[in-house]
């Protein structure tokens, strides 16, 4: 079993098929259901609740508005796992201070990798830089 078990996961996709496949993955790893978050208005209000322990968020959903929720996920130190089909340097600044997984994705995958955020595994210790020199 994962770090997950316990862990309140926020899931902020319009992808309802890859929320499912998620959500189930999450409770194999122990984690209770995640509160999912289909439309950027209901995504802002749902970094309220307390105890988020991590987030996964398609910002193509709706840019412009769901942003402001994952800047308040950010400022509350809550590990933000952003997933999306357009590739990572093509993503906004905000986006880059969020771990990010490009989709489609295994859930598997996902899940081993928030359970790694939350127990404070950075992206870099993901893909280490090459080091050069000697």
């Amino acid at each position: 079993m994962t770090h997950l078990a316990g862990a309140r996961v926020l899931l902020i996709d319009p992808d309802i098929l890859l929320a499912v496949h998620l959500t189930d993955e999450l409770a194999r790893q122990g984690a209770p259901v995640p509160t999912v978050t289909p439309t950027a208005e209901r995504a802002v209000k749902a970094t309220q609740e307390p105890d988020i322990a991590a987030a996964v968020v398609d910002p193509c959903m709706d840019t412009a508005n769901v942003m402001p929720a994952v800047e308040h996920l950010l400022d509350r130190q809550v590990p933000v796992m952003v997933t999306s089909l357009i590739p990572y340097e093509h993503q906004s600044a905000v986006v880059r201070r969020c771990s990010f997984m490009r989709k489609p994705y295994s859930p598997r995958a996902l899940a081993l990798r928030l359970a790694d955020m939350i127990d404070g595994v950075t992206m870099l210790e993901f893909h280490p830089k090459p080091q050069f020199g000697g």
